[in-house]
């Protein structure tokens, strides 16, 4: 009460120069070695004029010097939201972690202090000394950890330095298998100062390079783990490096070399395959055969020498019933295998490869548990159009299942096809009547929508529908969670709301809410498979207060092209080019701009590339890609050293997205605005605030491509969360925020 009647009696000026006095008097406290009664004067000032960064930056050295590291820490954080190039906050926040003997917390503040630019240097040079104080008191107490460890074993009679590397080993495979290479390079850095040619340490150092594909990085391991001149294992896996790094020479030597050291018949096949392969990617098939045959003449089942073979027939052009036997073949012997998969899905996406694929398994009887797992495997190697005919032959198995439905749907989706999904829903839930959730039964959901003949309602309605008998069937109770057989077929009629939704048809929401809300509320749906379903069931359902009619076909479209965040601004009306304008959407499930890279078959890209060029040329389209990204993908890669931090992967992702969207201007000539990735979820808020100022440099140096300048107009006012009036479900945003849309719109046209 006092301060707000400070702010109605006094005016702004007076307030300003209140609050510096007051910091004037902490700073004298300070001196005085006073720090409570310091931290209560910067407080004061907090309270006075809360904007301004040089208040918790005093107050955080207060809290440093008293003892109070995470307040410290916490008042460090506010100046680096404020400026976060502030070196005097990453050096407190460094100082207080290392009180705390947080040392991987105070190195990376440390770290990030020494890399600001421009800075004094004694600033610089103090930062340095630290990062080395840092890094020596993690490496005594990796070195005390690994002791313990040691020591900890009772009984146990080895000499200190072998129990020393044991533990070390054990940990090191640990983090490996987990892929957190980050923490394993911290342990191995340690026993390479201890033995610098460890073979354990030398090889999943390499190795862990290796899986990233950062082949420069993993070859000195790999060169050093050559001291080891009998290991196989080091030999082999150098040459592997040289082949992925194009030197096919190099990488020849080092097998042929390696040949000594085989022991086996095993050994010397797998060389062998591993030379057919170098010489199939150095273009050379004849001998890469030779090799292969070699091997199969006396292991007809090897399974490397058949890949191998399979892919030497694709790679030249052999794209035969044959080659799709063999891979169907190897399927079934490998299940998991990406290459298998990845290959299977070329062939049968190439012309009249679906038909070769049905002719091969004319031979053993076809199941619809078979079909399916074929489709599935396909599909998520893009090749939707084939999988969409083997969930249609599946269904003919099994007309009756939920779950072939669904995915059914889903692929009819992914190819934009809503009219497809919303005639086939409509047809199951006809054939289908006494299937149901709960009471809710098909017929009752058909019954809804029976005159529709239109996914859009566009069109008239049947003038006299058919009306299905409809029974009755208990509800579950709610401390009961539905079978897959049921939870399915409900995901099924929450995709029926959502095919409806995204083509405008926003007059068959309300009916069918009433039909499934009694269905799923008060249970843990999002705990169960069909957690996505419903998640966008749940997201229409509360955009529904939004909309107060039907959309106005007769008005000029503006298209959305994004993720979920697309539905937000779904047909809503906003004032473009000086005239309203309808917002219609065009939603790729679940992109991530990382999907986009060039070599990727996943299929969201497919899914992206079946959408938006549906836009007419020369649309304008808002572009709201990027928020997934942002959620783990980032963190994982950089825990994995792909990237150092965030702001690295991010860079490299918005690059793949920029040069997607500047080849769809030069083949569609779209006028493409690019709408900030939404600041919602709390965890990942940082990430898209790095993700965002990575994305607005690279626009600015995109042509054609313009960034909407609103980011900070979604925050709350001290920056740090979502602000309240735009929440929705803890995912989304609310439309609410469509003024600052159309604001940006209207400054850059």
């Amino acid at each position: 009460d006092v301060y707000l009647t400070t702010f109605i009696q006094r005016s702004p000026e007076q307030i300003a120069s209140d609050a510096m006095k007051l910091k004037e008097a902490g700073n004298a406290l300070m001196k005085a070695k006073e720090y409570s009664q310091a931290i209560a004067k910067y407080t004061e000032a907090i309270l006075l004029s809360p904007g301004e960064i040089v208040f918790y930056a005093n107050r955080s050295q207060a809290y440093l010097s008293s003892g109070k590291y995470r307040d410290a820490i916490a008042d460090s954080n506010k100046c680096l939201l404020i400026d976060h190039k502030h070196p005097k906050a990453y050096h407190r926040k460094g100082m207080s972690y290392l009180h705390l003997k947080m040392y991987n917390e105070a190195l990376f503040s440390f770290e990030k202090g020494a890399t600001l630019k421009d800075l004094p240097d004694s600033t610089h040079k103090s930062f340095l000394s630290m990062v080395e104080k840092c890094e020596a008191l993690l490496a005594a107490q990796l070195q005390k950890d690994v002791a313990s460890k040691a020591v900890s074993d009772e009984g146990n009679t080895a000499t200190p330095e072998s129990q020393f590397f044991k533990e070390a080993h054990k940990m090191m495979k640990a983090e490996f298998e987990k892929r957190e290479y980050r923490n394993l390079l911290k342990i191995v850095n340690e026993v390479l100062k201890v033995n610098e040619y460890d073979p354990v340490a030398l090889r999943l150092m390499g190795d862990a390079y290796f899986n990233i594909k950062e082949w420069q990085k993993a070859l000195p391991y790999y060169e050093k783990g050559q001291y080891h001149t009998l290991d196989l294992g080091f030999r082999t896996k150098l040459g592997d490096l040289q082949v992925e790094m194009g030197e096919y020479a190099l990488a020849g030597k080092t097998y042929a070399s390696a040949l000594s050291l085989c022991s086996s018949t095993e050994e010397r096949h797998a060389l062998r395959v591993k030379g057919a392969r170098l010489y199939r990617l150095a273009g050379d098939p004849q001998n890469s055969i030779k090799l292969l045959s070699e091997v199969l003449e006396t292991d007809a089942e090897n399974f490397d020498a058949l890949l191998n073979y399979g892919q030497v027939l694709v790679g030249y052009g052999q794209k035969s019933g044959d080659a799709v036997l063999l891979f169907l073949q190897l399927l079934v012997k490998d299940t998991e295998n990406s290459e298998v998969k990845k290959t299977l899905a070329q062939l049968v996406k190439a012309e009249g490869g679906y038909e070769l694929m049905m002719e091969s398994l004319n031979s053993i009887p076809k199941t619809a548990s078979a079909l399916v797992f074929l489709a599935n495997i396909i599909k998520e190697n893009g090749a939707l159009s084939a999988a969409r005919r083997l969930y249609i032959e599946a269904l003919e198995l099994e007309p009756a299942s939920s779950t072939m439905a669904l995915s059914l749907t889903h692929i009819m989706e992914m190819e934009n096809d809503y009219q497809g999904a919303f005639d086939f829903i409509k047809r199951y839930l006809e054939a289908n009547p006494d299937l149901h959730v709960g009471p809710l039964t098909c017929a009752h959901v058909y019954n809804v929508i029976s005159a529709q003949r239109h996914v859009s309602g566009t069109e008239l309605l049947d003038p006299a529908p058919q009306t299905l008998e409809t029974k009755s069937f208990p509800a579950l109770p709610l401390d009961q969670m539905y079978d897959p057989d049921a939870l399915d077929l409900l995901a099924l009629f929450c995709t029926l709301v959502k095919v409806l939704y995204i083509r405008g048809n926003l007059s068959m929401m309300p009916p069918l809410v009433a039909l499934l809300t009694p269905v799923r509320e008060k249970r843990e749906i999002y705990k169960t498979t069909i957690r996505n379903e419903h998640a966008y069931y749940s997201t229409i359902d509360q955009l529904l207060v939004f909309h107060k009619n039907q959309p106005l076909p007769e008005l000029p479209i503006l298209h959305v092209a994004g993720d979920s965040h697309a539905l937000v601004t779904a047909w809503q009306t906003i004032r473009f080019q000086q005239q309203p304008h309808l917002i219609k959407p065009l939603l790729v499930t679940g992109l991530k701009c990382w999907h986009l890279r060039p070599e990727s078959t996943f299929y969201p890209k497919v899914n992206f590339y079946n959408v938006v060029p549906t836009a007419p040329r020369g649309s304008h389209i808002v572009m709201q890609f990027g928020e997934i990204d942002c959620r783990e993908g980032l963190v994982v890669a950089v825990n994995r050293l792909v990237y150092d931090d965030i702001a690295e992967g991010a860079r490299v992702v918005v690059k793949i997205y920029m040069q997607v969207l500047y080849d769809l201007i030069e083949e569609y000539d779209y006028k493409l605005y690019i709408h900030p990735p939404v600041p919602v979820i709390d965890v990942t808020r940082n990430i898209v605030k790095i993700f965002n100022s990575v994305l607005k440099e690279e626009c600015e140096n995109t042509d054609g491509v313009v960034y909407l300048d609103f980011f900070e107009d979604m925050l709350s006012e001290d920056g740090t969360k979502l602000n309240k009036e735009y929440e929705l479900d803890g995912t989304h945003m609310n439309p609410k925020d469509l003024p600052h849309l159309e604001r940006a719109l209207t400054e850059v046209m």
